[in-house]
């Protein structure tokens, strides 16, 4: 497990561009945060330093979906929304690049239905989170109350878990106040539709939102040898 102390020590990598981003992070032998530990890592860091007044990207991923429907007379399966704090399709540097540049649509990446399906058997509630696309495409979004944001579908799948959004939304409650910016994509099911999470560092440009992948990178990596405890 590694130590907030670990995550301490961890160095920035920006690029205009996230693949390039997460390429410098991998050529300097790092592991990218991913939402749970950057989370942590802004709850245990008080809120005037740059953790919390600068934004930062993950390899966390937020893939719109269907699952294979099983009913032959059906072309469609069940439409759903993973969100993901696990190693992913995503999360190399180069598969990043080939989607950017090959396989986007209105800057949301296309992914593989298989890597999709992938993710939907690593659900635990843990790292890995299903969410049903329409209970999600039809709740409230913008700037709400964040006891509002608390029961919003997105927020305990971005951050981790419940534990986790209450201990960050208390936190941030004392940085920013008591409204928060929420958003959420109505990118279509009928493919895999994939986004990194991000967190933001103002009340409105949100910390529970998803980027678009041609975006600039900001991402926070450590040494492999800390990741890897």
């Amino acid at each position: 497990m590694t130590l907030i102390s670990d995550y301490k020590k961890g160095r920035e990598f920006f690029a205009d561009r996230q693949d390039k981003a997460l390429k410098l992070c991998e050529e300097a032998g790092c592991t990218p945060l991913y939402m749970p530990a950057l989370v942590d890592l802004r709850i245990e860091s008080i809120g005037d330093e740059r953790i919390w007044r600068e934004w930062f990207s993950t390899p966390s991923l937020r893939v719109t979906g269907r699952t294979k429907s099983t009913n032959l007379s059906k072309k469609e399966g069940t439409a759903l929304v993973v969100y993901a704090h696990v190693p992913n399709y995503l999360s190399d540097s180069e598969n990043l690049r080939q989607v950017i540049e090959n396989d986007m649509v209105y800057d949301v990446g296309i992914i593989p239905q298989a890597e999709f399906a992938k993710l939907l058997d690593l659900e635990d509630g843990k790292n890995v989170f299903v969410v049903d696309y329409n209970a999600l495409l039809n709740s409230a979004k913008g700037v709400v109350t964040l006891k509002e944001a608390l029961k919003q579908p997105q927020t305990k799948p971005f951050f981790g878990g419940e534990e986790r959004a209450q201990r960050y939304l208390e936190k941030y409650a004392g940085v920013y106040g008591n409204k928060i910016g929420i958003w959420h994509p109505g990118d279509s099911a009928d493919q895999p539709m994939a986004r990194l999470l991000f967190l933001g560092n103002d009340y409105y440009f949100s910390p529970i939102e998803s980027s678009c992948l041609g975006d600039s990178g900001r991402f926070i990596g450590v040494p492999r040898e800390s990741s890897s405890q």
